[in-house]
């Protein structure tokens, strides 16, 4: 079975977003320091080494439930808690090969929220659940931008067209197109309908999104991300997210604009 996707292939992302680079700790260091060098790094975990091999994982849970275990019976034995080696408070590493599907590691790393990974190279990194979750939002960001845009032109047209006016404008605009039969509801549309239905009526919604020119190249170039999106041709790039996040917060200030406008329109119609 073909893997979805090799976990060599996340670090290689990670690593392209400046993820830091691996800390480890000596199993003859002490607790003290070891919580120390977490601290100072931001991390709740650390691999723990003898000589070049990792020989446990230590985490603040597992310091924790040592000197919990330990002084069970007498608070006098975790009285130096602080002096203990490492080795005495760490726990056996989950270990993975970095050619493993990612997908397989969903549940360990549901339980431990870390995954040590063996490289090529015979060296090692560490995955986190927050790693994967960083980077399966990421991924889901071009879509969610896209929903939104799409989900924002459909209120715009339904906020200038009725059904049944929307339907006979439809049926003499699309027709033409290689399609069973023209849209005859707005949700019926695909993102580059919304584009051709407004940019042919512009003279309808002028007033709430302005510029024309600027309309047209957000929506052309949105158009193009979401083909690559969609069929999965080109990884995302940082750029193209922030174009449709550019995009949707644009059309959202043009229609809470016009939103505004009409109320001030309204009230002053109805003022004595």
């Amino acid at each position: 079975m073909a893997k979805l996707l090799e976990i060599k292939t996340l670090l290689e992302l990670l690593k392209s977003n400046h993820k830091p680079k691996l800390v480890t700790i000596d199993v003859e260091e002490t607790v003290e320091n070891c919580i120390k060098l977490m601290m100072e790094n931001d991390f709740s975990q650390l691999p723990v080494m003898k000589k070049d091999n990792v020989a446990g994982i230590v985490s603040f849970a597992s310091i924790a439930k040592t000197i919990f275990q330990v002084g069970k019976n007498s608070t006098k034995r975790t009285q130096c808690w602080q002096q203990w080696k490492v080795e005495d408070v760490m726990e056996k590493p989950t270990l993975r090969d970095c050619h493993q599907d990612l997908f397989d590691l969903i549940e360990t790393l549901a339980r431990d929220s870390y995954v040590i990974i063996r490289t090529d190279n015979k060296t090692y990194e560490i995955i986190t659940s927050f790693d994967v979750l960083h980077y399966f939002k990421e991924l889901a960001a071009p879509f969610l931008f896209l929903n939104d845009i799409e989900n924002t032109l459909r209120a715009i047209i339904q906020s200038r067209f009725d059904e049944q006016t929307f339907e006979a404008e439809a049926i003499g605009l699309f027709t033409y197109q290689k399609r069973r039969e023209a849209p005859k509801k707005v949700d019926q549309l695909c993102f580059g309908d919304y584009i051709t239905f407004i940019s042919s009526h512009w003279s309808n919604f002028k007033q709430p999104l302005g510029n024309e020119s600027v309309f047209l190249g957000y929506s052309e170039t949105a158009r193009k991300i979401r083909n690559d999106v969609c069929h999965f041709r080109n990884p995302v790039c940082k750029s193209d997210k922030e174009t449709l996040e550019r995009f949707l917060n644009w059309l959202k200030e043009k229609t809470k604009q016009n939103v505004q406008s009409e109320m001030s329109t309204n009230l002053g119609a109805s003022a004595p």
